[in-house]
């Protein structure tokens, strides 16, 4: 699959999820569909300013990768910054909303995916344990929910070579999915 197919598949499953929370609610669609739209430019910016530093080119004249531009690598840092500074701001102006929102998780899994895709484990562990707390505080320890979180955290887990730790999480959504 190439590069621009990754970030096309990854866009839309970050699109799906974000439907979905709204979906969820149908009192939230009207007041949420201002920050849907919202979120879903810094979906779209993340996708195009990765698109820069996820891809390299290859050279027409051998078969070498091309590393890109120190040029074109400053802009992708700079779209990088933006990008996390609208997904901190949509996650300021979410929770204004209350922390029951699903536009709240919404953008904070959002948030949680850039900083996976950014490689910064800690910061998406971050996101992804508040999402966690959330869901639980909200729907309780054992909802359907839960175990799609406890997913991608693990999943964020194990790309951060701590497996156990991963697999401890897919033990416990296991065990959700066993109760229901």
């Amino acid at each position: 699959m190439g590069c621009v197919s990754i970030l096309t598949h990854r866009l839309l499953l970050i699109l799906i999820i974000d439907v979905q929370y709204v979906l969820s609610n149908a009192m939230v669609v009207v007041i949420s569909t201002r920050m849907m739209v919202g979120s879903i430019m810094v979906m779209l910016a993340l996708v195009f300013s990765t698109g820069i530093t996820a891809c390299t080119s290859t050279n027409s004249t051998s078969s070498k990768t091309v590393p890109p531009e120190p040029a074109a690598m400053s802009q992708a840092l700079d779209k990088d910054m933006a990008v996390e500074e609208n997904l901190l701001a949509t996650v300021k102006t979410a929770e204004t909303l209350g922390s029951a929102n699903p536009l709240l998780l919404s953008v904070l899994y959002s948030l949680a995916e850039f900083y996976r895709h950014q490689k910064s484990y800690d910061k998406a562990e971050a996101v992804y344990q508040r999402c966690l707390s959330l869901k639980e505080g909200t729907n309780g320890p054992h909802h359907s929910d839960i175990v799609i979180i406890l997913g991608h955290y693990a999943s964020l887990l194990r790309e951060a070579d701590r497996s156990m730790e991963a697999s401890e999480l897919e033990a416990r959504a296991q065990a959700i999915r066993e109760q229901q």
